[in-house]
């Protein structure tokens, strides 16, 4: 098979590689999927680049989570899956050497998802978002319990995993307000069902947030930047409200106002799509699936690639300001 990898971390220009690769057999409880695009997330990258706390761990490292593809070989024991079933993939490369930068990629057959029959072809790269986004937007929503009539605001909302936390908010009757930095993110989160969308960028931006909060404040929020936001939460979300941290883009080691937090009772949850508890996880998935049958889940894609043009694919994730998912066609 032909694959893309790299042996060491650094810049996408000096360690990715494309090469040709012996595709093994699926083992006992693994499936074989001929992939048909790969999806790429900001943590593929970060990993790649050797980032702090994503040091590679593995002498040879085939990338990224995300992906989908139709099931060509099944492993002793798997009844559930067959040859020629289209299906997307999850946490493919988490913790595993190879993930779906391939033209095969072999893997659990639990972590495979039947597509349903009736997402159109012409929708189904959406597919390649749904490993990681997906789950982490339901998993920053699920969390929160019931969100009826509550105003939550989704910082980051702009991209792709703010965009399904907007989504699955709306369904669970969540008025739904979403900062983010430009024009095209703003769309995107309109797009997405947000109710109305603020412009952290903005230089009264604290202003706008405590408007939009309304006297009480937010009751919750959803944050993909903490390090940034965290020293003014306590200025917007109401007390004991709630905060979501999915990630911090810009510092993964913040100062956190800890005493402001415990005056004000504020709840933080620290959440991540690839580490969830099993229920919540198979909760996610039949929502998914639930929405991709009946057409209201959506998915933006910015740019497609070729794999044998997967350094300017990764430079097109690290450039950032992405309002939609970066896919590699396999």
């Amino acid at each position: 098979m032909i694959a893309a990898f790299y042996m060491q971390t650094g810049q996408a220009n000096a360690v990715l590689a494309v090469d040709e690769f012996d595709a093994r057999l699926p083992g006992p409880g693994e499936v074989r999927v001929r992939i048909v695009h790969s999806g790429i997330n900001p943590a593929d990258v970060k990993r790649r680049a050797g980032e702090t706390g994503r040091n590679k761990m593995f002498p040879i490292v085939i990338p990224h989570s995300d992906g989908y593809g139709y099931v060509e070989a099944v492993g002793q024991g798997v009844t559930d899956r067959k040859a020629g079933d289209l299906v997307w993939l999850w946490n493919a490369q988490w913790k595993r050497p190879f993930g779906t930068a391939a033209e095969y990629s072999v893997l659990p057959a639990s972590q495979t998802v039947p597509v349903p029959d009736t997402l159109p072809e012409g929708q189904r790269d959406i597919c390649a978002a749904l490993g990681v986004p997906a789950l982490t937007g339901h998993r920053s929503v699920s969390v929160l319990g019931d969100v009826h009539d509550q105003t939550v605001l989704v910082q980051g909302g702009g991209g792709m995993v703010g965009q399904f936390a907007i989504q699955f908010l709306k369904r669970r009757g969540a008025r739904v307000l979403a900062s983010v930095s430009d024009d095209a993110k703003a769309a995107a989160a309109t797009a997405a069902g947000a109710d109305h969308t603020l412009r952290y960028t903005d230089p009264d931006y604290l202003d706008a947030f405590r408007a939009e909060g309304g006297k009480a404040g937010f009751d919750a929020a959803i944050d993909l930047n903490f390090g940034a936001n965290c020293a003014d939460y306590t200025k917007y979300v109401r007390k004991h409200g709630r905060v979501v941290v999915v990630g911090s883009v810009e510092d993964m080691f913040p100062r956190v106002p800890v005493l402001m937090f415990q005056v004000h009772g504020l709840t933080v949850h620290f959440i991540s799509g690839s580490e969830q508890p099993c229920d919540f996880r198979e909760q996610a998935i039949g929502e998914i699936t639930d929405g991709l049958s009946d057409g209201w889940l959506k998915g933006n894609i910015q740019d497609r690639f070729t794999l044998d043009n997967i350094i300017a694919a990764h430079e097109a994730v690290e450039k950032g300001g992405l309002y939609g998912k970066i896919i590699v066609e396999v």
